[in-house]
């Protein structure tokens, strides 16, 4: 469903302790920028339905073009704020993104603001890389 050549693939199967499956899927876009997905099985669920949720979250995120996947985003915030001068694009803002954010604010850890970066894009600015020269 991803449209990947066969080449382009690698399948490795491992015998597991469990009975459930699991996928993971490592991406590397033309522009170099990587992730890695996974989707957990659990009972009552095929393996089929575990591998079309891997495959919604990759096109997800190859559709956005976004530096970082949703998952991610948000586990960066907080060391991007740390920083004190950085600026992130992502793609639209999970709610685990957007807690985040309001929680950096409460805390006063460091002002961030939001610019539209268009297709459903923002770029997050945070410190002195409010007022970029």
């Amino acid at each position: 469903e991803l449209g990947l050549e066969e080449q382009a693939c690698e399948v490795v199967k491992r015998r597991a302790a469990s009975p459930g499956n699991v996928l993971l899927l490592s991406v590397e876009r033309e522009d170099g920028h990587r992730a890695l997905f996974s989707a957990i099985g659990e009972r009552g669920k095929t393996a089929e339905t575990v591998a079309a949720e891997l495959v919604r979250e990759v096109r997800r995120y190859l559709d956005e073009g976004a530096a970082v996947d949703r998952r991610l985003a948000d586990q960066l915030l907080l060391p991007c704020a740390l920083a004190g001068e950085s600026a992130l694009r992502i793609g639209p803002a999970s709610q685990h993104t957007s807690t985040s954010l309001a929680l950096l604010a409460d805390l006063g850890v460091s002002p961030v603001t939001r610019e539209d970066a268009g297709q459903d894009h923002e770029i997050l600015r945070f410190g002195a890389a409010l007022h970029p020269q």
